[in-house]
């Protein structure tokens, strides 16, 4: 078994995509350097996301779309829910 991370949670440490991490009331997604445990966030949060949001009303199923660049440069994140779609920044 092999398990890295920017964090070097096992003792290696390698490039992260954090594509969720998320409750009911915000969402970030973090893309990692290898020795960047703090990485580069994104997030989201009210009005755009969480409970009776007008775009993501996390008390409601939504969809999530995520493609990571083949650099690994880069991550995009988009959540749509009926007519409405978020990216997140």
């Amino acid at each position: 078994d092999f398990y890295c991370d920017a964090n070097s949670v096992c003792g290696v440490e390698c490039a992260e995509v954090d594509l969720m991490e998320a409750n009911r009331l915000i969402w970030k997604t973090t893309l990692h350097a290898a020795n960047d445990p703090a990485g580069q966030p994104s997030q989201l949060s009210f009005p755009s996301y969480g409970p009776g949001s007008r775009c993501i009303n996390t008390d409601l199923d939504f969809q999530v779309k995520a493609a990571v660049a083949p650099s690994g440069s880069t991550v995009a994140v988009e959540l749509t829910q009926g007519a409405c779609t978020v990216q997140v920044p």
